[in-house]
C-alpha cells in the first residue's frame, strides 16, 4: 500500500505537535524526543509496525528539512506488547527520565486507556 507523504506529516502533526510546542519552551537539549509506545510484540504488532514506520518517515523528513525550530527529532520506540501495564509504565519512563515533550502510539484500548492515565499522572 502505497501512503501518501503528505497524509504522513499531517498525521504525525496532527498526534504530537500540540504537545511537543507546548513543553519546547522547557526543552533545554538540541534534540527534541518524542516517545511511541506500542504493541510491537503481540496481536497488533503488524498495525502498531506501520504506525510507527509512518511516524518514524515523518520524523525524518521533518530533520531533512532542518528539524523542529531548527532541533533534530528523535523518537523513542518502547515496546508495551499487550499489557496494560507495561504501557503505563513505559510513558511513565518516558515523561520522566527520558524527558520526552510528546508521546504517542497504538495498542487494544486497555492498553491506550492505561497509558493515558499515565500521561494524566
Amino acid at each position: 500500500m502505497k501512503i501518501n507523504k503528505t497524509i504522513l506529516i499531517a498525521f504525525f502533526l496532527a498526534c504530537s505537535l500540540p504537545a511537543m510546542l507546548n513543553t519546547l519552551a522547557y526543552a533545554r537539549e538540541e534534540t527534541i524526543k518524542i516517545g511511541f509506545v506500542g504493541d510491537f510484540s503481540a496481536v497488533s504488532k503488524d498495525y502498531t509496525s506501520n504506525m510507527y514506520n509512518a511516524a518514524q518517515m515523518a520524523v525524518n523528513e521533518f530533520n531533512k528539512a532542518g528539524g523542529l525550530l531548527g532541533k533534530t527529532i528523535k523518537m523513542i520506540q518502547r515496546d508495551g506488547g499487550n499489557d496494560p501495564q507495561r504501557h503505563y509504565d513505559h510513558v511513565t519512563a518516558l515523561a520522566r527520565k527520558d524527558n520526552v515533550v510528546a508521546i504517542f502510539g497504538g495498542a487494544s484500548t486497555p492498553c491506550v486507556l492505561k497509558a493515558s492515565t499515565a500521561a494524566r499522572a
